[in-house]
This record gives structure tokens, sequence and C-alpha cells, in this order.
């Protein structure tokens, strides 16, 4: 046996242990931030569903409160009874109008005489 030492077989082996640790980091390195770009789009994934469950949320309480089919149709019917009870009263307006008019004419015509 020899006591000299081989450098050049041990530089080779220095090398060839460094390039599989620095090739190990650079792919750690990668895999850890493809795994926090991951992870921030997952996070902005989740605050965009939590903003949209909300806008949903407020819109069925909203919803809640809107008239449906049969509410509608009673409102309807109470403003076509409005309609009706106007339409008598601006009959009724109409004929008072006439007999004042008469009244006045009448009042007017004595007058004269």
């Amino acid at each position: 046996m020899s006591d000299t030492i081989n450098f050049s077989g041990a530089s080779f082996w220095l090398d060839a242990a460094l390039a599989v640790w620095l090739i190990g980091t650079s792919v750690f390195v990668w895999v850890s931030n493809k795994r926090k770009a991951n992870q921030d789009e997952i996070d902005q994934l989740n605050k965009r569903t939590r903003d949209a469950e909300d806008r949903v949320l407020k819109l069925e309480s909203i919803n809640e409160y809107q008239p449906g089919n049969r509410e509608i149709g009673e409102i309807h019917s109470r403003v076509d009874q409005l309609g009706q009870g106007l339409q008598n009263v601006e009959g009724q307006m109409i004929q008072i109008n006439n007999t004042m008019n008469n009244i006045n004419q009448h009042l007017l015509e004595r007058g004269k005489q």
C-alpha cells in the first residue's frame, strides 16, 4: 500500500458530491417555490370563493323578502280595487261639479231677473 493520497481521484469524488448536493438543493428550492406559489394561488381562490359566497348569501337574504307570484297577484288585485274606487270618486266629483255649475247658473240667471 502506498502512503500517497490520490488527489485527482479525491477531487473527482468531491466534485461529484458537490454536483449532487447542488442539484438536490436546486430541486428542493424549485419544489419549495412551486409549492409556495401553488399555496398562494389556492389562498387567492379561497378568498374569491369566500367573497362569492358572501355575495350569494347577501342576495339570498335580500331575495327572501321579495314578494312571490301569489303576493304580487294580491297586490295587483288591491291596486285594481283602488283604481275602481278612484273611478267612483272621480264620477262623484264630476257629478258634484255639474251640480255646482247648475246651482251657479241658476243663481246667475236669478240675479239677472
